[in-house]
């Protein structure tokens, strides 16, 4: 939060004419209401990492109404792919398959919306084209395969490249929310963002780029 308040204040002093695209989070919705959402459901978060983006999201909307700060908010989801770092699911379980070790799953039937990362950078990629095209602007969009799977499904994928793969099931972490998929019609009709990858593809990719990393 603070970084985003200094950022878009630095904006509102010096630059005025800058305009913002601010990277969010699905996690502001919470626990998801039904199996797919668009940008209008509900938010309530109950983690601290999404309480912290929603806390932004109003920040930078209430800049907009304030002063006028031109910006799009960007909602991904599960991001998975290449030179990820930040052990999400995906890149943990694909390097506990290349080590050998058993695939640590917390709550199987838990459903993401897992995005491939090529196309994530492809929807801030049109979010910045329409916001640098557009004047007088605020608008919030899902960016995301719009293919959600349960962990359990992400598994099944997983042990078709290793198939001697163990698992181990666990509950849910604490401030886990219950999600699903992002409806991204919005983005589709505003933005022309089409995703290229469902998961099957995009971990197909994935693990040719990381195995090829590993020689």
């Amino acid at each position: 939060f603070n970084s985003t308040f200094s950022i878009i204040e630095a904006i509102r002093l010096f630059s005025p004419k800058t305009k913002l695209v601010y990277a969010s989070s699905s996690m502001v919705y919470g626990n998801f209401s039904s199996p797919i959402v668009d940008e209008n459901e509900s938010t309530g978060p109950i983690s601290a990492y999404g309480a912290a983006k929603l806390s932004s999201e109003i920040l930078v909307k209430g800049y907009n109404r304030s002063y006028g700060v031109e910006s799009i908010i960007v909602r991904p989801s599960a991001v998975y792919g290449p030179a990820d770092i930040n052990q999400r699911v995906v890149q943990r379980f694909l390097s506990q398959a290349i080590d050998g070790e058993a695939l640590s799953v917390n709550d199987g039937s838990l459903v993401l919306d897992f995005t491939y990362v090529e196309d994530i950078a492809n929807g801030f990629s049109k979010a910045v084209s329409y916001l640098n095209a557009s004047r007088d602007i605020h608008d919030v969009f899902n960016i995301t395969s719009s293919d959600p799977k349960s962990l359990l499904e992400v598994v099944n994928e997983m042990q078709s490249y290793f198939s001697d793969i163990e698992v181990e099931l666990k509950d849910r972490e604490a401030g886990v929310p219950t999600r699903g998929g992002l409806d991204i019609t919005h983005a589709k009709k505003v933005l022309g963002y089409a995703p290229k990858y469902n998961f099957s593809e995009g971990l197909r990719k994935y693990i040719s780029i990381e195995k090829g990393f590993r020689k």
